[in-house]
């Protein structure tokens, strides 16, 4: 399935819903006791368009059955610019907790317009 930036970009005006993206920080290792602290989680809420790939695109390696395509906008719900998600991130808000597998960034005219995760349970 392919979409213009523009198409791409109404999908989530029109029928995206709520989620929220959860970047993890990994906290700093302490030598003295072996355990990790203050690990954190930043959440940042937007508006993103899930949809399914095409079952000529599922490989069973890179993309398996039940992974999904999201369409993740360049700015969150309050229109402050978002950091671009990364592998390991998680988004809340679907049926189940998903990860970030991969990231593809969508320009128009040098500008992002939104980002297209794949994203695995």
């Amino acid at each position: 399935m392919s979409f213009r930036s523009y198409d791409l970009i109404r999908l989530v005006k029109e029928h995206g819903q709520a989620l929220t993206l959860r970047k993890p920080s990994a906290g700093t290792y302490d030598p003295a006791t072996g355990t990790i602290t203050g690990s954190t989680n930043t959440d940042t809420t937007f508006k993103g368009y899930p949809y399914n790939y095409v079952l000529d695109q599922i490989d069973g390696t890179i993309i398996k059955s039940g992974d999904l395509r999201l369409v993740v906008p360049p700015y969150d719900t309050s229109n402050v610019a978002m950091s671009e998600p990364e592998s390991s991130d998680l988004i809340l808000g679907l049926s189940d907790t998903v990860q970030v597998v991969s990231v593809q960034t969508v320009y128009s005219a040098g500008i992002v317009m939104c980002y297209l995760c794949q994203v695995r349970e």
